[in-house]
């Protein structure tokens, strides 16, 4: 089995507390209740926060998104000006 760090997928049997870096606090937390007896939770997984992590660096910002938009607009309104 792989290291929870190395997965990017985590079922949430796999989780507890100690996990907060792993896949975040109300994963952690989530996971932790699983665990106690009487408290239903629905079977589940956690998206790891490196998982996160590499698919926002795999995606243009939102800012980067905005001053397109931004310089577009700009070109557009120069030219409908003339």
């Amino acid at each position: 089995m792989a290291d929870l760090h190395e997965r990017y997928v985590v079922d949430l049997r796999d989780i507890d507390e100690t996990r907060i870096a792993v896949v975040g606090g109300k994963g952690a937390h989530l996971g932790g209740l699983s665990r106690i007896e009487g408290v239903r939770v629905p079977d589940g997984f956690c998206v790891t926060t490196d998982a996160f992590r590499r698919a926002m660096a795999d995606v243009p910002s939102l800012d980067d998104r905005l001053d397109r938009c931004r310089a577009w607009t700009r070109r557009t309104r120069r030219g409908s000006a003339r």
